[in-house]
């Protein structure tokens, strides 16, 4: 996964190679600009804004073979979730300390940033 922000505009790409004609024909990133006005959200599962602060743009896509892929962009972080990863997908950091990733279920969350510019929600209770 590459996450970078280019001309406004935060994106995520995937570097795979194609190995079901899903895969195949699937789009090669997903990109939001950056907010200039008001809030621009849907009811994705309350994602990005339970994970950035402010004010915020989002993009999904379907992405073979994951269910979706979904990012936030603000003006200080973006966020990325990879809804149906699995439990194969491993999620830790490889690049500094203002990346984080964290598993949500059976999805990835990826956000990258100011510290003051993300959240991470708190697990829900399973008692």
């Amino acid at each position: 996964m590459v996450l970078t922000v280019r001309n406004d505009t935060c994106q995520v790409a995937f570097l795979t190679a194609p190995l079901t004609e899903a895969a195949a024909t699937a789009p090669t990133s997903v990109g939001a600009r950056r907010p200039t006005g008001s809030v621009y959200s849907d009811s994705h599962q309350g994602f990005p804004g339970n994970v950035l602060t402010g004010k915020y743009t989002l993009a999904s896509a379907q992405f073979p073979p994951f269910e979706f892929v979904t990012v936030g962009c603000s003006e200080k972080a973006m966020t990325v979730r990879v809804e149906g990863a699995g439990t194969s997908a491993e999620a830790r950091n490889k690049a500094g300390d203002s990346l984080k990733t964290w598993r949500d279920g059976q999805d990835i969350v990826v956000t990258v940033g100011r510290p003051e510019a993300i959240r991470r929600p708190e697990p829900a209770s399973t008692s």
